[in-house]
């Protein structure tokens, strides 16, 4: 509980490179890891279910997942050892049924990615991020000059959009707009856009919201 009471201990996740993703109803956690280890993990402890996703290998590793808004789908990133520096997105129900492709590309596997959703789940964001652990000592100074990256992609078109140049995306708007905080040409923040992608233009925020927020 959010107060420290009933802890409950959960079966083992046997890999030391993961992460959770609670299941929407907050009942089931989902370790990310590789395929061979993907399960849905009951919070109360009773059980633990193997998730078996047709058309993938038991070696991909799932590097991000995301439910949608109406929580019938979900997005996630595979990666593969061959070849490597190569993301491939997909798109699956939420019960990790009827998978499929929804775009793929190269990018430096050092990055670590997080996916959005947009409020009507037309277009998906996946930021890039390079995530510096200081406690593992393995980072170099090449790691640290990873300068974050953006990609949207319209789930109709599969195309991606071009994002506004020196920005970086947010978040949506309720009305599915994409807030991206704006970079000078030293790459510090100088504030927030907001990028209609119906009508692909900018737009200011009003002058009160522009005042006290500047960064993501």
């Amino acid at each position: 509980n959010s107060d420290g009471t009933n802890l409950t201990a959960l079966p083992a996740i046997t890999n030391d490179n993961w992460q959770i993703v609670w299941h929407p109803g907050n009942n089931v956690i989902l370790p990310l890891t590789f395929i061979t280890n993907f399960r849905s993990i009951f919070v109360d402890g009773s059980a633990e279910m193997d998730i078996a996703i047709d058309g993938l290998q038991w070696n991909d590793k799932m590097e991000c997942l995301t439910f949608s808004p109406d929580a019938s789908k979900a997005a996630f990133i595979i990666r593969r050892d061959i070849p490597k520096n190569h993301d491939w997105l997909y798109i699956v129900r939420s019960d990790f049924a009827e998978l499929s492709q929804a775009a793929e590309y190269d990018i430096d596997s050092r990055y670590g990615c997080k996916i959005n959703w947009s409020p009507d789940g037309s277009y998906i964001h996946v930021g890039y991020e390079y995530v510096l652990r200081e406690e593992t000592g393995l980072a170099t100074q090449t790691d640290k000059d990873l300068l974050p990256l953006d990609k949207v992609l319209n789930l109709k078109t599969g195309e991606f959009l071009t994002a506004p140049a020196n920005s970086r995306a947010c978040t949506w708007t309720p009305k599915g707009a994409l807030v991206y905080e704006k970079k000078d040409i030293t790459g510090e923040g100088v504030g927030i856009e907001v990028a209609s992608l119906a009508g692909n233009e900018s737009v200011q925020p009003p002058e009160n919201i522009l005042a006290i927020i500047r960064h993501c």
